[in-house]
């Protein structure tokens, strides 16, 4: 994944939330032996409102559209 990619959820564990798109904002700067990105959503999640950078995990993540 880049900075770019439109994304959303695999269906599991995330079932509830497949409704979600969110742009990837920002792929450095997380630890090393944590895979994670930081994601844009387009709807409010529990965890915070929609346009708020969210840290997630990659392996929780599948890509929809890559960016150019």
């Amino acid at each position: 994944m880049k900075v770019g990619d439109l994304v959303k959820y695999k269906r599991y564990p995330h079932e509830s939330l497949q409704h979600l798109l969110g742009l990837v904002e920002d792929t450095e700067g997380s630890d090393p032996h944590v895979r994670g990105i930081c994601v844009v959503w387009n709807q409010d999640r529990n965890r915070g409102p929609a346009n708020t950078i969210m840290f997630e995990y990659i392996d929780e993540l599948e890509v929809v559209s890559e960016s150019r």
